[in-house]
């Protein structure tokens, strides 16, 4: 009965190690991915078929007909995962704020009042106002409408591990029963448990 429970103790422990190994992978089968290769620094996107210690295998697109590629993970020298397409709304109105802004401060640092005669009666800060507004608001609303393009954004991810000759070890849990010798009465048995590494 020991035994029994002790071999499903260590077979829910491997289970749990592997589901937690397989959630912490860099990539899974499905996610659209973007590579950088060594040496040659040509860059390659394709769709995860299957992932592992030595090879990334991914479907890309030459034209109109879909292909399988095998990476060898030594050569792997970046790898990303799309995030979706998304727009920059915002991030370009708000660019396009910000130079309006430092042409204001520029232009208010740098007016001089008495250039104009004393006919409209613009004090720096009006200057600055004045322009920024002239520049800003048709930047950012020029900002905006660039942003309107969707792009594809990425995210890095750690590559996968590279498969080592020493590393390759399998292992293997050990139970078992040995006799231990008791003064003054027949031996008794105990429950010894072990674990055996073999190379692979």
């Amino acid at each position: 009965m020991r035994r029994a429970l002790l071999a499903l103790a260590l077979t829910a422990l491997t289970a749990r190690a592997a589901a937690e190994a397989a959630a912490q992978a860099p990539v899974a089968p499905g996610d659209r991915v973007r590579v950088d290769l060594r040496p040659s620094g040509a860059r390659v996107v394709g769709s995860v078929v299957a992932s592992d210690a030595d090879t990334l295998r991914l479907v890309v697109r030459e034209g109109d007909r879909p292909d399988t590629l095998a990476v060898p993970t030594a050569r792997l020298h970046g790898v990303w995962r799309s995030a979706g397409h998304r727009t920059h709304v915002a991030r370009n109105a708000l660019v396009g704020a910000g130079s309006g802004v430092a042409a204001g401060v520029l232009t208010a640092a740098t007016y001089d009042e008495a250039a104009d005669g004393g006919w409209f009666h613009i004090t720096p800060a009006d200057a600055g106002v004045i322009v920024g507004l002239a520049v800003g608001v048709p930047a950012a609303g020029v900002g905006a409408l660039t942003g309107l393009a969707r792009t594809e954004a990425w995210e890095r991810v750690p590559l996968p591990a590279v498969r080592t000759a020493h590393a390759g070890l399998a292992v293997r849990p050990r139970v078992g029963t040995t006799r231990v010798p008791v003064r003054g009465a027949p031996p008794a048995r105990a429950l010894t448990v072990g674990l055996t590494l073999r190379p692979r």
